[in-house]
């Protein structure tokens, strides 16, 4: 259910260790054995400064590896030979184990840098430490024996302990912090204290130096889950996967045996469970009763020492019959791929007689995707198709021409062409720049063709890559520029290959400065980016340091703008402005830094309510704000709760869409009632701020 990091925290796991060090053939020289050896060595203490006498220290690599183990001597002392390389170092003394120095994760720990024949000192002391104990019964109030008891601290596996004849446990040793407690159900089920199948329904418990935190917790009933699959005849299926699971985490499985049957046993009570089945001979994946589609399933309900009987009977498969035709003139296309996705596994096949037929297929709703045959200047398209059992479901998909933009590029100071230098076919106006990927790239000629593009108007943005030396640039009639605004518009029509402007490529350089905020502070982790940055993608060109400090390298020699986004303060670009067409432009200069500090504004507020049509509030949605003007994000609030702000640079024309998640049925749209960008309402947002309250379609 979870990922346990690499940690030991349990004596079994102390035992196993040191019985590895203790079978490991001495060497009587080592350095001797391995002369391009160096040395980690180092005194050990507990917290009162006592020399830690057979604690296991192991040496780990930057893949957290074992690599070396030793133990201390009587005084605290030990040794470890290791190749040249980096490493972090953790102790293990009992069952406690700390990262040098005094570290609980590896993420945190030193790295220490041995060279050949050097030696590097590691010296620790056992952090001073709180504990958790407490008591465990089950609902009659009796003492459960043996039950594991689990920690988590910040989302990572923390200590673990055993309850005894009493149900009694402690943890001893504990690094001070926030913790969630859990038991470990028989069944492979963790329960958090108090009485939660799900995490984050779980107490947070606080461990201080010196002092017991106290969790008891009573374990929640249990029951079982059991049944029969069937397939289409009557007959039990031997061997299907079978999956129980619930929302909150818990996923169990187990196999059907001879006659079909499984059965779960020690479940934890409970009214959200489903069960899967994946059928052995197809892998087909289905939910009781009779689904492939999630949405769709039962949810069942464990009560106390009683059996939930599930029983299914193995869907009948379908198949999808594809074809595909050109749009305008809805003549059937003979060469084409196509593929699908859905409750079956997905699969891709090509054809050259005019259709393509997949079988055996999950009854559900599956999503049909048309691969155009290469160089037919046709666009992908797709379509949604219902499979029902033993039917054949025909779908005819119309394609569109589209066009390409071809475009060769050249050193501006040789006429030398460049290869690797890479194309982005950006919508005209929208001045993106992709976080991801380089698009399409030259050749040793310099030449490079697009893929097929949607007839309409393009800018053309190059990315040259590192190593050519040369920098990125926005394609403009006559050279590069670093304002999309500035670029060249080209425009791609059906069926046709469009020639660009030729690409003059000029050596890169680069714009470094300091962001501070409205206080003046320095800022730490603040995106620098050449365009809009959406808020669900990583990207931009830099982040700034703990010092606020930031570089942005491989940039043409033209006058760019910078947009930068920071948590605590609005969205803007360089010269403190929302809007890109106004930005201050900063001239780059061939294998030089231009410098530009700026101190970011907080902005003005939009505030408001995020409810349902009765009026109950929506605690799960986020809302974007675009400009009206440039299309760019100029607002963002994640995770609103019933109530948001929002900050940006006023004053502002606005466009909002909605997010919200309302009893797990998702809604996306545009304020007020739009379907789109372009349907959707334009709102004013002056220098004062303004109230938008926000209602989801939903009762």
């Amino acid at each position: 259910m979870y990922r346990r990091s690499l940690r030991w925290t349990t004596l079994a796991s102390a035992l196993v260790l040191t019985a590895t060090v203790a079978v490991a053939p001495p060497a009587a020289d080592p350095a001797a054995a391995n002369p391009a050896a160096g040395t980690i060595t180092g005194h050990l203490t507990d917290e009162t400064g006592t020399p830690l006498d057979e604690a296991s220290v192991t040496a780990y690599d930057d893949g957290i590896n074992p690599v070396a183990s030793g133990q201390t001597d009587s005084a605290g002392r030990y040794s470890l030979d290791v190749p040249p390389g980096t490493y972090r170092v953790r102790v293990l003394a009992d069952d406690f184990g700390q990262w040098i120095p005094q570290q609980q994760y590896a993420e945190t720990a030193q790295e220490f840098a041995v060279t050949s024949g050097g030696t590097v000192v590691a010296d620790d002391a056992l952090v001073p430490t709180g504990s958790i104990a407490g008591r465990i019964v089950n609902q009659a109030g009796q003492p459960v024996r043996d039950y594991e008891v689990v920690t988590r601290n910040q989302g990572q596996w923390g200590p673990t302990a055993r309850t005894d004849n009493n149900g009694n446990y402690r943890i001893s040793r504990v690094f001070p912090g926030d913790y969630i407690v859990g038991v470990r159900h028989p069944a492979n089920i963790y329960q958090w204290a108090p009485g939660q199948l799900a995490e984050n329904l779980a107490d947070v418990f606080t461990v201080s130096v010196g002092n017991q935190t106290t969790v008891n917790e009573t374990l929640l009933g249990s029951g079982s889950v059991a049944g029969r699959l069937f397939d289409a005849t009557g007959a039990g299926v031997a061997d299907a996967l079978v999956f129980l699971s619930d929302d909150n985490d818990v996923a169990l499985h187990t196999y059907t045996d001879g006659s079909g049957a499984y059965r779960f046993d020690g479940v934890a009570v409970g009214d959200a469970y489903i069960v899967r089945f994946s059928d052995p001979a197809s892998n087909r994946q289905q939910y009781a009763y009779g689904t492939a589609d999630y949405s769709e399933a039962t949810r069942f309900t464990v009560l106390p020492e009683a059996t939930t009987t599930v029983d299914d009977t193995l869907l009948t498969p379908g198949s999808i019959r594809i074809t595909a035709t050109d749009a305008a003139t809805s003549t059937p296309l003979s060469t084409f791929c196509a593929g699908y996705s859905g409750p079956s596994p997905g699969s891709n096949e090509c054809t050259t007689n005019s259709e393509v037929v997949f079988t055996g297929l999950s009854p559900g709703s599956h999503v049909v995707t048309i691969i155009p045959e290469e160089g037919s200047l046709y666009l992908g398209n797709r379509a949604d198709v219902t499979v029902t059992p033993g039917g054949t479901a025909q779908v005819t998909v119309p394609l569109h021409r589209g066009g390409a933009i071809t475009a060769t590029a050249t050193a501006r100071a040789t006429g030398a062409p460049v290869a690797w230098a890479c194309y982005s076919a950006i919508a005209a106006g929208t001045g993106t720049v992709p976080t991801e990927g380089h698009g399409w790239c030259t050749d040793r000629n310099g030449q490079a063709t697009t893929g097929v593009l949607a007839p309409g108007d393009y800018h053309l943005l190059v990315q040259p890559l590192p190593a050519t030396g040369y920098g990125i640039q926005w394609l403009g009639a006559d050279g590069g520029t670093g304002a999309a605004a500035n670029a060249v518009r080209i425009t791609v029509t059906a069926g046709q290959i469009t020639t660009a402007p030729p690409v003059l490529l000029d050596p890169a350089g680069s714009i470094t400065g300091v962001v501070r905020g409205a206080d003046g502070t320095p800022l730490p982790d603040v995106t620098v980016a050449l365009s809009g940055v959406h808020p669900g993608y990583l990207g931009g060109k830099a982040v700034t340091d703990e010092d606020g400090s930031y570089t942005v390298t491989g940039l043409g020699p033209y006058a760019w703008p910078l947009h930068f986004v920071d948590d605590q303060h609005a969205r803007q670009w360089s010269g403190g402005t929302g809007n890109r067409l106004v930005a201050k432009k900063i001239k780059v200069t061939a294998g030089a830094d231009a410098i530009y500090d700026i101190k970011l504004k907080t902005g003005t507020l939009v505030t408001g309510t995020i409810r349902d049509r009765a009026g109950a509030e929506v605690t799960s949605s986020y809302l974007l704000a675009y400009s009206a003007l440039t299309r760019d994000i100029v607002g963002v609030k994640w995770d609103t709760g019933g109530t948001y702000q929002m900050r940006l640079i006023a004053p502002e024309l606005v466009k909002v869409q909605v997010f919200a998640n309302v009893d797990d049925q998702d809604f996306n749209f545009w304020y007020d009632n739009g379907t789109d960008f372009d349907t959707a309402q334009t709102l004013a947002v002056p220098w004062q701020g303004r109230t938008l309250d926000v209602v989801v379609p939903v009762n």
